[in-house]
């Protein structure tokens, strides 16, 4: 995978909820306009990862496995010809109730809860990589290793059962990994994971296929602070001691 590949990271795209990982429809759809515009393929991680990349690619992931990203995201993406890679927190698949880690008041709406199995079929039919997220969605670093071993494996069977096919790809809930939990993912057979921008515990190795840098997108972006933060010096400050002054600025800049 080339090194200046850009790789988003997405949770939620819907018009009912505020919180900072619900990007609205517009402002996705005015993203998503923006790269296509721009001349970039939309490929999923794994191509990205097996293949030789062209020039402009982009991968756009999500996290979890909103509803949203089935009724809201889907949809505009294929609009512009684009496709995406969805980390499902394989436990919450046809159930019902809000993800564990959700504290809003209001009631919870379809686009709250995780995919059903039907629209996972669907969207990988239709092109769309389907990763893991685990089980449960845990602190794995903190984890002892067999229950992160069960998250890790469970989920990756879970998955395949719908899919049915291998699963390719890996992503750490809430960054939380480190070298034992990094090497029970490579042992599980994934043969790629993504880290999450801003909240990893563990090491990010340039190059490590199990540690995959991504591009945070979250509501207040819009395309002027995204421009910012797809800069090939926003992304090298970011690991560095300059990253909070910079998020501050891009804060400033949003809305």
């Amino acid at each position: 995978m080339k090194s200046d590949l850009y790789v988003l990271a997405y949770h939620r795209v819907n018009d009912i909820r505020d919180d900072i990982l619900s990007v609205s429809t517009k402002r996705f759809r005015e993203q998503i306009s923006f790269f296509k515009s721009q001349g970039y393929r939309s490929i999923a991680l794994q191509e990205a990862m097996t293949k030789k990349p062209e020039e402009r690619n982009i991968v756009i992931t999500f996290d979890d496995g909103y509803q949203d990203n089935y009724h809201c995201a889907w949809p505009i993406l294929k609009e512009f010809g684009f496709t995406a890679t969805i980390f499902v927190t394989a436990g919450y698949v046809d159930e019902k109730k809000q993800f564990a880690w959700n504290d809003n008041p209001v009631t919870p709406q379809e686009l709250d809860y995780c995919l059903t199995r039907e629209q996972i079929k669907t969207l990988t039919s239709e092109g769309v990589e389907i990763g893991s997220h685990t089980i449960t969605h845990p602190f794995l670093a903190e984890l002892p290793l067999d229950l992160a071993k069960e998250e890790i494996q469970g989920s990756k069977s879970m998955l395949e059962d719908i899919i049915e096919q291998p699963l390719f790809s890996f992503c750490y809930p809430s960054g939380s990994f480190n070298d034992e939990v990094r090497n029970l993912v490579a042992t599980a057979g994934f043969k790629a994971a993504v880290v999450t921008p801003g909240s990893n515990t563990g090491k990010v190795s340039p190059g490590d296929p199990y540690t995959i840098q991504r591009v945070g997108i979250y509501r207040d972006d819009n395309l002027q602070s995204m421009r910012i933060k797809l800069s090939s010096f926003w992304r090298l400050a970011s690991r560095t001691s300059l990253g909070g002054s910079i998020r501050k600025l891009r804060r400033l800049i949003a809305n």
